[in-house]
């Protein structure tokens, strides 16, 4: 006898053969790349969410179980490259990497610092010379045509925070479920958060930002609220008493006032936090961190607020690693944002290393845009758009030529979504907290 649940997923996975009957083909194939030793407990939550995915994008998600964590890098990059190879239809264009994969890594000294390395498994056209065999290339050991090879797929990564595989299953299984509540419209946030601090943060940055994210909301009727020290824009949050920054229980009122659909951070970063002029917020500590200089931010108090998608300008911000040098998972500010059940985070983008995705809104338009509610496009077709764009100053520079990483993690197919307005009684909760947060508001001009 078919459980509750059981009976959903049937129900679920009936409605989309019959909407594939009366709906246009596929547009694109992605697969899922999960270790046989996962596969059978997450099996029920990946039919699910492919389900979803065909639905809302008419993309079909194959799950490919193998046993992968016993596999090198190159096995694994051989695999997807026949899989783009097929050239069937629908065509390959992504893939979904779930649990800690075994990846290549980028360094230029392997003691110092490693990054993760998504380009390995897009660009199927480059060579990579691993002389020494461990897994970590320099620049040296890498020949690619950026200029006139674009990559040929998009990957997004599933890293849980844990470092046993019984938790890393465990937290699997929570992210599904996450996802499931996501696509029923169950956790859907509503508005945007800009957060900017720190020297990096020019006035040009909060225009450009502010432009650019409240074109992409529309068409849905939802707002943007600024936290800047600088711009003019009506609403922006100044500094209490208009002190030279905001601080970081500023940063915590701000990021958990309500459901976020999407906040974007301009602040310095590391794999575990975002800072600003000697101070900031991080999710875990690392040997070496001094508590007195930023704020231990306790995610397990955030009942259910942070944002549906997070995108960040700051340096190793998506480093799912969680450190330069080692596997230290449960760290790492990405994966600790998406797997926690006390936030509504489905979706996080951010740089591996020590560079940043870019604080100029121009150089982030293709990402962003993607996520516009009306039309098919989703964020991984941004991050693919990004990754292929020479920009305007030219194909050498770093933004163009993939040489410092930028990771995609959580649902690649996520996008703004419609939601209902606050109801009074939110309202008001939220106009208290922001009332009791003493911010200078900026008046209408």
């Amino acid at each position: 006898m078919l459980n509750r649940f059981s009976l959903a997923v049937a129900t679920l996975l009936i409605a989309v053969a019959v909407a594939m009957a009366q709906a246009p083909e596929p547009r694109g194939r992605v697969v899922v790349i999960v270790d046989n030793s996962a596969y059978p407990e997450l099996k029920e939550g990946l039919d699910k969410y492919a389900a979803h995915v065909l639905a809302s994008h008419r993309i079909v998600v194959e799950p490919r179980p193998d046993d992968y964590y016993e596999m090198q890098p190159p096995a694994i990059r051989d695999r997807l490259r026949s899989e783009y190879q097929q050239r069937r239809l629908p065509r390959l264009v992504g893939a979904i990497m779930v649990g800690p994969i075994p990846h290549a890594c980028r360094s230029h000294d392997p003691k110092q610092i490693m990054v993760p390395l998504p380009l390995y498994y897009e660009d199927f056209d480059a060579v990579y010379e691993d002389r020494n065999g461990d897994g970590v290339y320099s620049d040296d050991e890498i020949t690619n045509d950026r200029v006139h090879n674009p990559t040929e797929i998009w990957t997004a990564w599933w890293v849980p925070p844990a470092l046993e595989r019984e938790a890393q299953v465990r937290l699997l299984k929570g992210f599904l479920d996450k996802l499931d509540r996501y696509y029923r419209d169950e956790i859907t946030g509503r508005d945007q958060m800009l957060w900017t601090a720190g020297n990096v943060v020019k006035v040009e940055d909060v225009e450009g930002w502010s432009v650019l994210l409240k074109d992409t909301m529309k068409p849905l009727d939802q707002q943007l609220r600024t936290w800047a020290k600088i711009g003019q824009d009506t609403g922006t949050f100044r500094p209490f008493k208009m002190k030279d920054e905001h601080g970081p229980t500023d940063f915590v009122k701000a990021f958990t006032l309500q459901p976020w659909q999407h906040a974007h951070i301009i602040a310095h970063g590391n794999q575990r936090g975002w800072y600003w002029d000697n101070t900031g917020v991080c999710v875990a500590r690392a040997a070496g961190d001094k508590p007195e200089w930023s704020l231990l931010m306790d995610v397990s108090t955030f009942g259910g607020t942070a944002a549906n998608i997070v995108t960040t300008s700051g340096c190793s911000n998506g480093n799912f690693r969680g450190d330069y040098v080692g596997e230290h998972y449960d760290r790492a500010l990405a994966n600790i944002l998406l797997f926690s059940p006390e936030t509504i985070t489905i979706a996080y983008y951010g740089a591996a290393s020590p560079q940043s995705t870019s604080g100029f809104a121009s150089y982030c338009t293709e990402l962003i845009e993607s996520l516009r509610a009306d039309g098919d496009s989703y964020l991984a077709e941004g991050y693919f758009k990004k990754r292929n764009h020479d920009y305007s100053w030219g194909t050498q520079h770093f933004f163009f030529r993939g040489g410092d990483e930028k990771i995609l993690s959580g649902d690649p197919f996520a996008r703004y979504r419609d939601s209902k307005p606050w109801p009074a009684d939110k309202l008001k909760e939220i106009e208290d907290k922001i009332a009791a947060a003493k911010w200078i508001i900026t008046p209408e001009w």
